[in-house]
C-alpha cells in the first residue's frame, strides 16, 4: 500500500514538473521567442500589429534560427507579406496555420525543415512556389491549400520525406518535377510518386489529366492526392495492385465520370475518398476484400444508381459513408458488418437537417447491425 501511494504522489507531480520543463518565454520588440539549447533562438510568437511580419535575423543578439509550433497560428491580421531570413532551418506544426499573407512565399536556402501543415490555409500566397535545395523534410499538409501557388514545383534532389496532403488543394499547380539524384521520390507525367512508385503522392490540382490511368505497381493513393483537382476529367482506372485509397484522394473531382470501377485488390477505403463526386454514374460495387469504408467516403455521390451490395469483407460502415447517394434506391449489408454509423446510408441533408431517402430498403438478418440501423432510422426491411 505504501508503495501504491507513493507511485501516486509522483504521477501528481508529473505536470508541475512537465511545466518546469517549458522553455522560457523572452521578449525582444514585437517578438516572443525561447532559447535552445545550443544557444540559437526559436520565435513562437508575434505582439505586434503590423499586416506585413519580417522575421528578425537576431534578437538580443542570439541567433533566429528556427520559428516553433503554432507561432503564428490562425493571425488573419497578417495580411501583408512575410520574409523570413537566411539562418532559420525550421518552420514549426502549424506555424503560420490560416495566416492571409500576400506576394510571394520566398522560402530562404538554409530551410531544412518545414513542419506538419506549416503554411496550411495561407490562400493567398500567390506565384512561384520555389523549394530551396537545402530542404530535407516537407510535412503533411505543409502547403494546403494554399490556392494561389501556381505553376511548377521543382522537389530538389535532397529531399527525403513529403507528408501526404502536402499540396492538397493547391488548384493552380500545373506539374511536379524530381531531379534522377532523387532517392525517395519521381515524377510520372508531373504527377508525384514515392520512388518505388508504390505511393501515388500528389497529383498538381491544375493539370489537366483526361481518363487517367493510375499506373501498376499503385499500393495507395495518399491523403488528399487528387483532392479538388479540377483538370481531372472523365474516367479514371485503378491497377489491381491498388489496396489502399487514401482519406480525400478524390474528394470534390466533380468532372470525373461513368461507372467508378474499384479493382479487385483494394481493401481500404479511408474517410472522404470519392465525397461529391457528382459525376460518377451506374451502379456502385465495392470490391470482395474491402475490410472499412470510412466516413463520408462516397457522400454526396448523387450519380450512383440501383442498389448496394456490401460484400462480407466488410465489418464497419463508418458515418456518412454514402449519405446523400440519392440515386441509390436500396442496400444489401451483411452479417459480417457489426458496426454502421449514423447517417451512413439510405438519407440525405436538405439543409435543415438530414432526412431518410423516400423508399430506401435494405436487405439483412435479422438482429443483425443493418437491421438495427434499420429500426433506429425507420427504413424498411426486405
Amino acid at each position: 500500500m505504501k508503495k501504491l501511494f507513493a507511485m501516486l504522489a509522483v504521477l501528481t507531480l508529473l505536470p508541475a514538473f512537465a511545466v518546469a520543463l517549458t522553455p522560457e518565454k523572452h521578449t525582444c520588440g514585437d517578438f516572443e521567442y525561447i532559447l535552445l539549447k545550443d544557444g540559437i533562438a526559436e520565435i513562437v510568437g508575434f505582439m505586434g500589429k503590423s499586416a506585413d511580419l519580417i522575421i528578425p535575423a537576431e534578437v538580443d543578439g542570439y541567433r533566429v534560427t528556427g520559428i516553433g509550433n503554432m507561432a503564428f497560428y490562425d493571425r488573419q491580421d497578417l495580411t501583408g507579406r512575410l520574409e523570413i531570413p537566411e539562418g532559420v532551418t525550421r518552420v514549426g506544426d502549424a506555424a503560420f496555420y490560416n495566416c492571409p499573407f500576400t506576394g510571394e512565399l520566398r522560402i530562404p536556402n538554409s530551410m531544412e525543415t518545414l513542419g506538419e501543415g506549416a503554411f496550411s490555409w495561407c490562400y493567398s500566397f500567390n506565384g512561384e512556389l520555389k523549394i530551396p535545395e537545402n530542404l530535407r523534410e516537407i510535412g503533411p499538409d505543409a502547403f494546403r491549400l494554399c490556392i494561389g501557388l501556381e505553376g511548377r514545383v521543382a522537389i530538389p534532389a535532397g529531399v527525403e520525406s513529403i507528408g501526404e496532403g502536402a499540396f492538397a488543394g493547391c488548384r493552380e499547380l500545373t506539374a511536379f518535377t524530381v531531379p534522377k539524384g532523387n532517392k525517395s521520390y519521381k515524377t510520372v507525367k508531373g504527377i508525384l510518386f514515392t520512388a518505388d512508385g508504390t505511393v501515388l503522392l500528389a497529383a498538381p490540382g491544375g493539370k489537366k489529366m483526361n481518363d487517367y490511368v493510375v499506373p501498376d505497381g499503385v499500393k495507395r493513393i495518399g491523403r488528399s492526392a487528387f483532392q479538388y483537382c479540377g483538370g481531372l476529367n472523365g474516367s479514371i482506372t485503378f491497377p489491381d495492385s491498388l489496396t489502399e485509397i487514401g482519406a480525400n484522394a478524390f474528394e470534390s473531382c466533380v468532372s470525373l465520370t461513368g461507372q467508378l470501377k474499384l479493382p479487385s485488390g483494394l481493401r481500404v477505403i479511408e474517410g472522404v475518398a470519392f465525397n461529391f463526386c457528382t459525376g460518377f454514374t451506374g451502379k456502385l460495387t465495392i470490391p470482395q476484400g474491402v475490410t472499412s469504408i470510412g466516413w463520408g467516403a462516397f457522400g454526396d455521390c448523387t450519380g450512383f444508381t440501383g442498389k448496394l451490395t456490401i460484400p462480407d469483407s466488410v465489418t464497419f460502415i463508418d458515418c456518412y459513408a454514402f449519405e446523400g447517394c440519392t440515386g441509390i434506391t436500396s442496400a444489401a449489408i451483411p452479417d459480417s458488418v457489426t458496426e454502421i454509423g449514423e447517417y451512413a446510408f439510405g438519407c440525405r441533408y436538405n439543409g435543415a437537417g438530414y432526412e431518410m431517402i423516400p423508399g430506401f430498403a435494405i436487405s439483412c438478418s435479422e438482429g443483425s447491425a443493418a437491421a438495427a440501423y434499420a429500426e433506429e432510422n425507420g427504413i424498411t426491411v426486405r
